[in-house]
């Protein structure tokens, strides 16, 4: 299986060079064979593949990360639970709600 890299410069390089066929017609049109045509959708195709193995490489990287994140969150955790730890939680700060007027005097 190629990299995701070069799958990614291939599929941009196919793309640019349609891009540049077709751009030398945006003026006086083309007319299309049906091997042209066949050609087309053979690179359309190509590109398509990259593309979803390229989405298949960042969903496995992503989610390689997120266990990464998970793993430490789970040690940060284990240490600050520990009864010797030397961590130390902040406290949660209550945050004001907008709009909500502060207490003021004694109890009513």
């Amino acid at each position: 299986m190629k990299a995701a890299h070069e799958t990614a410069y291939e599929a941009e390089d196919r793309l640019v060079a349609l891009r540049t066929r077709l751009a030398r017609h945006a003026f006086d049109g083309v007319e299309l064979s049906a091997d042209d045509v066949r050609g087309l959708l053979g690179e359309l195709e190509a590109t398509q593949h990259d593309v979803i193995a390229m989405r298949c490489e960042l969903t496995r990287q992503r989610w390689e990360d997120g266990k990464q994140s998970d793993r430490l969150a789970d040690l940060v955790v284990a240490e600050a639970i520990r009864e010797d730890s030397n961590l130390v939680l902040f406290p949660v700060a209550v945050r004001p709600i907008p709009g909500d007027a502060p207490q003021r005097g004694g109890s009513s």
